[in-house]
């Protein structure tokens, strides 16, 4: 399958963040279509985005892990309650 250049960005994006977890030890999960299609070895469609799930406790390493990758991370008002 030939990838748009956004499915290109989020693939590199998850490669990102794997080599930054293993360098510091953090543990994370994917899930979503992208998910399965990593499982499966394979890309069976175009993606838009990546359902990415850090450990509560790691919440803020990641957050400024984005930022200084240069991702904006914006404060969600219905999750304020959340880490």
């Amino acid at each position: 399958m030939i990838c748009t250049n956004k499915t290109n960005a989020i693939i590199n994006l998850c490669l990102l963040i794997a080599k930054y977890a293993e360098k510091n030890n953090l543990w994370y999960f994917f899930g979503g279509g992208l998910a399965i299609d990593l499982q499966k070895g394979n890309l069976n469609r175009d993606h838009d985005d990546i359902d990415f799930y850090p450990l509560d406790k790691d919440t803020d390493t990641w957050k400024n892990f984005f930022k200084e990758s240069g991702f904006t991370v914006n404060e969600d008002s219905e999750f304020k309650d959340f880490p």
